[in-house]
C-alpha cells in the first residue's frame, strides 16, 4: 500500500513536469535534519491522528483527512518544484491546485505566493482587474435617516443585523423558522415603528431583501 502511494505521487510529479529522481530526493532528505527528525517521529508513530504519514524507503508520504497522497519534499529541492509549478506562469490558485495533488512541505502556500509575487514577467503580462468606481454616500444628518441591513448565518441559525449609519446603533433579529420576505418585513416594520422609517436603506443584496415583496414594502 505504501509503495503504491509513493508511485502515485511520483506519477503525478512526472505528469506535471516536475521530474525529481527518487535517489536525488533520498539524498536531499538524508541531509535535511528537519526531514530526518520527522522520519523518526513517523517511524515511532508519534504524530497527529488527523494526519497520515507513511514511511517508504526513508521517504515520507503525507495525507491529510483522506486527501491526495503527497510526497514530502526536502528543503533543498523545494525551489525546483516551485519553478516547475510556475513554468507556465500560472497564478497562485493554479499552482496550489497542482501542488496539492502531489507534494507537500510546511509553509508551501506562502512559498508559492512569494515566488509568484516576485515574477516580473507575470507582473508585466497578467491582465489587471480594473478598480471598481467608488460610490460615495452622503453622511446622514440625523439618527436612522440612513440604515443598513445584513443577513448572516451563525452556527446554523439565521440572523438579520439592522444598524444606523450615524450612531452605529445595532439591532439583531433571530429567525429560527427561516428568512422569508414576510418575516423580514415583519421585523423591519417593528424597527421602523420604533425608530422611524429611514430615507435610505442599504442591504447586502440577499434574495429576500431585494424581492418584489420587500421592495414594495420599502416603497410604501
Amino acid at each position: 500500500m505504501t509503495a503504491a502511494l509513493v508511485a502515485a505521487s511520483a506519477t503525478t510529479l512526472e505528469q506535471e513536469c516536475l521530474i525529481l529522481d527518487e535517489e536525488r530526493v533520498k539524498v536531499a532528505a538524508s541531509k535535511d535534519p528537519v526531514y530526518q527528525l520527522l522520519v523518526a517521529k513517523v517511524a515511532a508513530n508519534d504524530w497527529c491522528p488527523q494526519r497520515a504519514q507513511e514511511l517508504v524507503e526513508d521517504l515520507i508520504v503525507y495525507t491529510y483527512e483522506q486527501g491526495c497522497p503527497r510526497l514530502l519534499i526536502p528543503e533543498e529541492l523545494r525551489l525546483q518544484v516551485i519553478t516547475g509549478l510556475h513554468a507556465g506562469h500560472q497564478g497562485v490558485d493554479s499552482m496550489l491546485r497542482r501542488a496539492r495533488q502531489s507534494v507537500y512541505w510546511p509553509g508551501m502556500e506562502g512559498d508559492l505566493q512569494s515566488y509568484r509575487d516576485g515574477c516580473a514577467s507575470c507582473d508585466i503580462h497578467t491582465p489587471l482587474q480594473p478598480a471598481e468606481p467608488l460610490v460615495l454616500t452622503a453622511p446622514p444628518e440625523y439618527p436612522f435617516q440612513s440604515t443598513v441591513v445584513d443577513m448572516l448565518q451563525l452556527e446554523g441559525h439565521m440572523y438579520m443585523a439592522y444598524a444606523d449609519r450615524l450612531t452605529g446603533w445595532l439591532e439583531v433579529a433571530h429567525f429560527p423558522h427561516g428568512t422569508t420576505s414576510s418575516r423580514i418585513i415583519s421585523v423591519l416594520r417593528t424597527y421602523f415603528t420604533r425608530m422611524g422609517a429611514p430615507e435610505l436603506i442599504s442591504t447586502d443584496g440577499g434574495t429576500n431583501l431585494i424581492s418584489e415583496e420587500t421592495t414594495s414594502f420599502f416603497r410604501k
